[in-house]
């Protein structure tokens, strides 16, 4: 309304056309976030992550519960109490996971916990990953430092 109302005034004015020469901007163009630099191919990582990609593409829970840590396997088991659903495999259902598309790289590894950065088809942009280890043995959590989730 207020551009209305000030289109209304009564001084006058000469119609000039001229030429708008202001830069604009196309608020639809989708842009490609930046790929993130590949400082390595995450050899201690990796494996678990494909071990996760292989039991989620073969449908294997018993697989799956053995790369999962103990706080990822009691939130997901919690999941499956609250929403009536029927296995844990269930929880990871949307993420449409095959092998071939799973990518795991620039790990970084500070004692008992380590980051790495994963591509799959859940996250083709990549993100970054905390992964465990318990019992002399990596596995991978459902927390990343890029996500701030209250608890």
């Amino acid at each position: 309304m207020a551009i209305i109302a000030h289109g209304c005034g009564s001084t006058t004015s000469e119609n000039t056309n001229t030429a708008n020469t202001a830069n604009t901007t196309n608020t639809t163009v989708r842009t490609q976030p930046t790929p993130i630099p590949k400082e390595n191919e995450a050899p201690t990582l990796s494996p678990v992550f494909n071990a996760y990609c292989a039991a989620l593409a073969s449908n294997d829970e018993p697989a799956l519960r053995r790369v999962l840590a103990k706080e990822t396997i009691a939130a997901g088991e919690e999941q499956v109490k609250d929403d009536g659903l029927k296995s844990l495999m269930e929880v990871h259902a949307d993420e449409r996971i095959t092998p071939e598309r799973c990518e795991t790289f620039n790990e970084t590894i500070n004692g008992d916990e380590g980051v790495a950065w994963i591509r799959s088809p859940a996250f083709p942009n990549a993100i970054d990953v905390v992964f465990v280890r318990e019992n002399d043995a990596w596995k991978i959590t459902t927390r990343s430092p890029s996500i701030n989730v209250p608890k």
